[in-house]
């Protein structure tokens, strides 16, 4: 005479596998990417934290170097008055 097959929720081991779900099932992983937004897609990340070296220095005053532009200024006299970069001048613009 043969057993009869147990269901896999029978005893306190079973029951407790049936109350746990499966991590590895789909999009339930902390690990799954598929929920998540890339880094790059839209403003910033998720925690509007940087990803990245931070940025070094003081930021040059928009309107400064707007005015200093307009007056005829030439990028390397703006950033040389204002004590920053050309670059940071130009981000700033």
């Amino acid at each position: 005479m043969t057993r009869p097959a147990t269901p896999v929720a029978s005893g306190p081991a079973g029951r407790y596998a049936a109350a746990v779900p499966d991590p590895r099932a789909e999009g339930t992983h902390p690990r799954a990417r598929d929920a998540r937004a890339p880094a790059h897609a839209g403003e910033g990340t998720r925690s509007a934290i940087p990803v990245g070296r931070p940025r070094k220095g003081a930021k040059p005053d928009a309107a400064k170097v707007q005015a200093m532009r307009a007056d005829g200024a030439s990028w390397a006299q703006v950033a040389s008055a204002l004590g920053c970069t050309v670059a940071s001048a130009r981000r700033a613009a």
